[in-house]
């Protein structure tokens, strides 16, 4: 976050989308207008609209909310952290930390907060996202917070596959391990290769390896069918660039390599 010229006021709305379960509200600064006779005009609201899916919007909920995942990089007690609740986050840094932000959300508030110089000039080194914008935003969400009612955000579906590139479990197993040394070629036994040390081993497959788009069709990842689509075109190019020039599916092999 960071990488590209986005208004903060847009940036925010952009995550509010992902609170509002995928629909997108109007982004404005105007509240209001209110003419010299100090009459209040009409001001025209621009309708919402859905731009992405529940299911992707609640993904996104559920990864940015996980405090146990980026507690491996910001500590458990971190600045995005609000015991007994809920709440998304993302931090960024441009380069050489010329702007740090925190965009976050609840179900019900988005906030983001840049921390910079107006006149453009670079921080101090170490001046990241979550060091100088998380603790701002926290205290504001903070208050805003305080002694309202703990929201939940809506929960995704859970995906069932028996797919490993979908699940990350490999219920089949990988193939026959073939060990080789890696000095002289020659195959030796998986007893001799636990004893050596393991820069002297190279472990390959009896299976040819293939890319993912062999096992997963990209435009619908789910089916669980292995057969590849030969049509993709994208298909070809990611196997080509790894040496398959010809592809041939197998399915007894394909099913056990997978």
């Amino acid at each position: 976050m960071g990488s590209g010229e986005v208004k903060l006021l847009e940036e925010v709305g952009a995550f509010a989308v992902f609170a509002n379960d995928g629909v997108k509200a109007p982004v404005t600064g105007i509240s209001k207008v209110i003419g010299s006779d100090n009459k209040e005009e009409d001001f025209v609201h621009k309708e919402s609209e859905r731009v992405i899916s529940e299911e992707v919007a609640r993904k996104i909920n559920s990864v940015l909310s996980d405090n146990d995942a980026r507690s491996y990089v910001f500590g458990r007690l971190n600045p995005l952290y609000f015991p007994g609740r809920k709440v998304a986050a993302k931090t960024g840094t441009t380069q050489n930390y010329k702007d740090a932000l925190t965009l976050g959300y609840t179900p019900s508030l988005a906030v983001g907060v840049w921390v910079g110089n107006n006149d453009g000039k670079l921080m101090k080194p170490g001046s990241l996202g979550s060091k100088v914008a998380s603790p701002l935003w926290r205290e504001f969400i903070a208050s805003e917070l305080k002694g309202k009612e703990v929201e939940e955000f809506k929960e995704y579906t859970k995906v069932k596959s028996n797919k490993m590139m979908i699940t990350g479990n490999n219920p089949l197993g990988s193939g026959e391990k073939i060990y080789y040394n890696l000095h002289s070629g020659k195959r030796i036994s998986e007893e001799k290769a636990s004893r050596k040390d393991s820069s002297d081993v190279r472990i390959s497959y009896k299976n040819k390896p293939h890319t993912l788009l062999y096992y997963v069709n990209k435009d619908n990842p789910l089916d669980e069918s292995l057969k590849p689509d030969y049509n993709d075109e994208m298909l070809w190019r990611w196997e080509k660039a790894i040496g398959n020039e010809d592809l041939e599916f197998n399915e007894e092999e394909d099913n056990n390599d997978y």
